[in-house]
């Protein structure tokens, strides 16, 4: 025989919000009940992004993220890479995977917010970068050398031929790790800009997704 017990306490398992309850104060609470309530805890958000199979080899646990929301332009939040998981969907024939990501500072975020999601994959700092449009076949620039009267081998008058070792690049602009001394006025598909110097590089993964709840826990009977 099972005594009834007017003083039973019910404790739920994480601190948070509370969403919504399924009883009330002085429900009988019975085996079948599924939950009493759902609680939010909101000491950090979470969402998934989309992650295609060319790209998802690069992504890691622990990668930062750069987090943007449409509902709050020109702020930037700053998450982490915390899951990657094996089992993939398919949008239009291509597997994707979904991969992670928790923000602890999130602001003014909201559950069901749309964001977008960069993952940086690299990054690097105060390193030399040139425009990805001043490399030739990958490894070569065309450098201003005014002693250059004639068209040599295809390199512009006025312009010779240097190459160059590359590092990193995010798309736009990669890095030079040997090669130039930033001091150089390159070729740039038909014009001459400065070598920048200074500049950090890092490759993305871009996502966009809807954001949710870090963990939404509910309280029941043990």
């Amino acid at each position: 025989m099972i005594d009834d017990k007017t003083d039973y306490s019910v404790t739920a398992p994480i601190s948070g919000l509370v969403a919504s309850k399924d009883v009330l104060e002085g429900d009988t609470i019975r085996t079948a009940t599924p939950k009493l309530c759902t609680i939010y805890d909101l000491s950090a958000v979470k969402f998934d992004m989309p992650v295609d199979e060319m790209d998802i080899k690069k992504v890691k646990v622990g990668q930062k993220v750069s987090v943007t929301s449409d509902a709050l332009e020109g702020f930037t939040f700053h998450g982490v890479v915390t899951n990657i998981s094996p089992e993939s969907t398919y949008t239009n024939g291509v597997p994707e995977y979904p991969v992670t990501v928790r923000i602890d500072d999130f602001g003014e975020l909201y559950p069901g917010m749309n964001v977008t999601g960069e993952i940086i994959i690299n990054e690097v700092k105060d390193v030399m970068t040139v425009p990805n449009g001043a490399l030739i076949r990958g490894d070569v620039v065309y450098v201003k050398d005014p002693a250059v009267k004639e068209v040599v081998d295809h390199v512009p008058v006025g312009f010779k031929e240097v190459k160059v070792e590359t590092g990193f690049t995010d798309g736009k602009y990669t890095e030079i790790v040997n090669g130039l001394t930033g001091e150089e006025e390159l070729f740039v598909l038909g014009n001459q800009i400065p070598v920048q110097t200074e500049i950090q590089t890092q490759n993305n993964q871009d996502g966009q997704t809807s954001i949710e709840n870090q963990e939404d826990g509910t309280a029941s009977r043990p």
